[in-house]
């Protein structure tokens, strides 16, 4: 599933030992949750911290009750300081950081140690200067050297570019390097079918907005034998890697929170921000008259932003309210960057106002980006134009109601060769496969059914098959289903399929998508 943040609920606030417990019960948990993780070695313990071994202390014991608050470390396997840097609270008073990262920080998804020590660093570092951990200057004072080491920890190569490492594809959403490598394909192919005709790459100057470790970008590397692409990020290990494998044929620097481009007016032909504008609201404008700034006139702005799907996803409400009353809806808007920092979720006419006032917008797409996120496709206008007065929505992907114990979705069966606006949803001529994946919660799929603008179609046999898990819905997996209608005798024109599933217990699910009968 692409781009999708981990979002779990957060679990109970026991992370330290309660200093007024009395407590023997409560420490001799603790003493047995870290000694059960793995993480305290007592060994490299007692040999790191020669005083507590000549003291004759039992190592364990000695970093529950005072080593934590000292600030030492348990093992090789946690980094103390990588870990204050992503979760600054466990810094705080009365706070054992191993106990906190056992307790609350896997949950959530974090790691026990970063990459290296320049990763390590660089997180512990913008938590101190933004004030979010509690150390005098005398302790920060206390760190004596960083090395920032030319060491790009690669998997095997994958073509004529390296696969980053594991833990820097998991921080971005790809859980796998097939599938970090499936979704920058996929992303690259919508962007190619969506430039405009004649759009030439040989010449031209690119610019990946956001490209973190280079999941889109390193899918542009025969293009980039002709044109000057960049990537550019916040997260300085991110480009730091990238940097060290990717260069050539790419060029990348570190960007800051300041919303500038270090780039001259009108030099750019295209840029991408994939997932970006999902995270940014406060200062979202800014950014957006910077990229104006610097692409050309008539140069291609490509979007994607959260809409229906990862509304309904994360939030587990229906999008229905928000749509009625549509705009920019900002969750968590003060959670730190390194707890995955708020969600943005857009609306087609937040899009269409704002967006529209500051580019030409040729389209939006809803959900059409590998069937999660939405699509906004912009030009820079020529000075002197007016702003368009209407924008074209391109119902491309699936679309179906909110269903707390339903879900689903129907690929889409459209000819990849064509523009992304002349052949969307699914393509139909004679005998038309229809194939996708339904999860219902607590019940597997029985029976299918098809209708087109609401007249029912007799179905082909259908194939279930097993597909991935859903999210947390552990007794639910995905069920991959095919099935085929004879189109002949629908009048050619663009109509709508509609697919409900039955499940054996009772639970329905309905979902349609465009059908564009040749």
């Amino acid at each position: 599933m692409p781009f999708r943040k981990r979002f779990r609920p957060a679990p109970p606030e026991r992370t330290g030992i309660d200093r007024d417990a009395a407590s023997t019960d409560e420490r001799n948990v603790a003493i047995a949750e870290i000694a059960d993780s793995g993480l305290f070695d007592p060994a490299w313990y007692l040999n790191r911290y020669p005083d507590v071994a000549q003291a004759g202390l039992d190592p364990l014991l000695h970093y529950v009750a005072a080593g934590a608050a000292e600030g030492r470390f348990p093992g090789p396997r946690f980094d103390v300081t990588w870990y204050l840097g992503e979760m600054p609270e466990a810094g705080a008073p009365g706070t054992n950081p191993l106990l906190h990262y056992l307790r609350r920080g896997r949950a959530l998804g974090h790691s026990p140690k970063a990459l290296d020590e320049g990763q390590s660093f660089d997180s512990f570092l913008s938590a101190t200067r933004g004030g979010r951990l509690p150390f005098s200057e005398r302790e920060r004072s206390q760190v004596d050297h960083v090395h920032y080491a030319l060491d790009a920890k690669a998997a095997e190569p994958h073509g004529l570019l390296p696969l980053p490492p594991l833990e820097l594809s998991v921080r971005i959403g790809s859980l796998t390097l097939d599938s970090f490598e499936e979704i920058g394909r996929g992303v690259k192919e919508v962007i190619l079918r969506c430039l405009p005709p004649g759009f030439d790459f040989r010449g031209s100057r690119c610019l990946d907005f956001g490209c973190g470790i280079g999941r889109v970008i390193r899918h542009f590397a025969e293009e980039a034998r002709s044109a000057e692409f960049w990537g550019c990020d916040i997260d300085g290990t991110s480009i730091r890697w990238a940097v060290e494998t990717m260069t050539p044929p790419f060029r990348f620097y570190q960007m800051s929170q300041s919303p500038t481009l270090p780039f001259e007016d009108s030099s750019f032909d295209l840029i991408y921000a994939i997932a970006v504008f999902s995270q940014v609201y406060d200062d979202w404008h800014h950014w957006a008259v910077e990229i104006r700034r610097v692409l050309k006139p008539g140069g291609v702005f490509f979007m994607s932003y959260a809409g229906q799907v990862p509304f309904e996803e994360m939030l587990s409400i229906p999008y229905d309210g928000f749509a009625a009353h549509p705009g920019l809806y900002v969750k968590s808007p003060f959670n730190s960057w390194n707890r995955g920092g708020p969600m943005v979720f857009m609306s087609p006419q937040w899009v269409e106002r704002h967006w529209g006032s500051l580019f030409d917008i040729d389209f939006v797409a809803p959900d059409a980006l590998l069937d999660y996120q939405s699509i906004c496709v912009m030009r820079k206008p020529a000075r002197g134009t007016p702003p368009r007065p209407h924008m074209r929505v391109v119902e491309a992907a699936t679309r179906q109601a909110f269903n707390p114990d339903a879900t689903g979705r129907i690929d889409q069966g459209h000819d990849r060769t064509k523009p992304f606006t002349e052949s969307y949803g699914i393509e139909a001529e004679g005998t038309t496969r229809v194939a996708g994946w339904i999860a219902l919660r607590g019940d597997a799929p029985k029976r299918l059914r098809l209708a087109v603008d609401g007249a029912a179609v007799e179905a082909g046999p259908t194939v279930w098959e097993p597909g991935a898990p859903y999210r947390d819905w552990d007794d639910s997996p995905q069920t991959v289903f095919t099935t085929s209608f004879d189109a002949s005798g629908i009048a050619a024109g663009e109509h709508r399929l509609t697919v409900t599933v039955e499940g054996a217990r009772g639970v329905s699910h309905e979902m349609g998508i465009a059908l564009r009968v040749r």
